[in-house]
């Protein structure tokens, strides 16, 4: 495999990776919010 072929799949990983992180985060202050909305309701 070529040297500029393993750089463009590392590149496409990193995409992939940071891609990953926005949706994880977006995920975590759903469920934060999910939680203080049942706080409020007991």
């Amino acid at each position: 495999m070529s040297a500029d072929k393993m750089q463009e799949l590392r590149n496409q990983l990193d995409e992939i990776n940071l891609e990953i992180l926005e949706l994880l985060n977006k995920r975590a202050d759903l469920v934060q919010q999910i939680g203080e909305l049942k706080n409020q309701r007991d």
